[in-house]
């Protein structure tokens, strides 16, 4: 008999501690599984101006040979490792293409230039067809005709660090600051605004990461085609007139994850996003980003401030304050053990709780699991007594 209420207590207390392991661990997910604040902040949203251009006629190559003379002297040959250099140049593409490329797989670089002037209807700032391996980086492209960037059937194609604005002659559902008709091409950190659509992408396979695409006429991001493309941490904001249904369009094979859109509340804090990357520097996944049992959006209405859990610092955190009914901006007025205030009377340098919680091991333990692990203490002590 003695043997069998060991066996029980033995499984009654293996259970117990595999659910205080269970309560311990969702409490440090929920901790640590916050947006990565540096990320966010990382967004490219200042323009960009390439350095020192000097001026060049506009650029048309077509094969790798083509190429190899272009680049012949700069001590390059078009491998990876020692990839041809295309850079420094301002070009008016006139009623063409500033440059453009065709039937290339040699590797490329296109940096620190500008892409301007083009005056004929169909003309581009940069044009890639079936040209493989080309970066282009830290470049300025404005005022084409049809598109910023047009890349058909060019693979491993990168932009990165761009400003593409104003390029809208034609207000259609064809042109856009970057048109990708590639595969597995990579858009990262780029500035597209004021162009007829943003992005139009119908390529397989894209990255987009970290780009602002704002105050585009018609349209901010349309996919269409897109099967396995990622399109994560971007701003999309005050495109198509500021209309919300006009910042994203696609036909539902990409992914989007963690983008910054225009009157979306992602947290429910009652902060639009956009309000707290550029406004409030607040968390928009997260509805109380200092952890203090008060909202963003409740804080920022009352006059506290939403990054600090104390704003008065008078050693009670401000959604303790709230349930006192003290005054949150005032350091002399603040709770006692007696729930009077006394503005004479020196808080305590470690006052109980964090977020309303307590803390073990520098995470907050709520009340609920406290009540939990009592609750599962009286059930054991009742079945060792039977």
């Amino acid at each position: 008999m003695v043997q069998n209420k060991i066996k029980i207590n033995k499984k009654l207390a293996f259970r117990m501690f595999l659910m205080l392991g269970m309560l311990i661990a969702s409490t440090i997910y929920l901790e640590t599984s916050q947006i990565n604040e540096q990320d966010i902040n990382s967004i490219n949203r200042g323009d960009i101006i390439p350095s020192s251009a000097a001026d060049h006629t506009p650029i048309s190559i077509d094969g790798n040979v083509a190429l190899d003379a272009l680049c012949d002297g700069n001590g390059t040959d078009g491998t990876y490792g020692n990839p041809h250099i295309i850079e420094g140049y301002t070009i008016d593409g006139g009623i063409g293409n500033a440059i453009e490329i065709l039937n290339t797989d040699r590797y490329l670089k296109i940096q620190n230039c500008v892409f301007g002037g083009m005056s004929g209807t169909e003309s581009n700032g940069i044009y890639l067809s079936n040209a493989n391996n080309i970066t282009v980086n830290t470049c300025s492209i404005s005022t084409a005709g049809k598109n910023g960037i047009y890349i058909i059937s060019s693979d491993n194609c990168s932009v990165t660090n761009c400003e593409i604005f104003n390029n809208n002659f034609y207000q259609d559902y064809s042109t856009a600051g970057i048109n990708n008709l590639g595969n597995n091409n990579a858009f990262i950190s780029n500035n597209i605004h004021h162009n007829s659509m943003g992005i139009q992408n119908c390529g397989m396979w894209a990255y987009y990461f970290e780009n602002s695409i704002t105050n585009n006429t018609m349209l901010g991001f349309s996919c269409g085609d897109d099967y396995g493309t990622l399109v994560t941490h971007n701003i999309l904001v005050d495109n198509g007139n500021g209309d919300f249904n006009y910042q994203i369009w696609t036909d539902g094979w990409a992914c989007f994850e963690e983008n910054i859109i225009a009157k979306i509340d992602s947290d429910r804090d009652g902060l639009i996003d956009y309000d707290e990357y550029s406004i409030y520097n607040t968390d928009f996944l997260l509805s109380d980003t200092d952890c203090d049992n008060l909202n963003d959006g409740f804080e920022v209405k009352i006059g506290t401030d939403p990054l600090v859990d104390d704003t008065d610092g008078d050693g009670y955190y401000d959604g303790i304050e709230v349930a006192a009914a003290t005054d949150l901006l005032n350091a002399s007025d603040y709770p006692d053990s007696d729930t009077t205030t006394d503005p004479h009377e020196t808080p305590p340098d470690d006052p109980t709780g964090t977020n309303g919680d307590f803390v073990i091991a520098g995470y907050p333990i709520s009340l609920i699991f406290i009540v939990s692990i009592i609750g599962m203490v009286f059930l054991f002590k009742n079945r060792i007594k039977k």
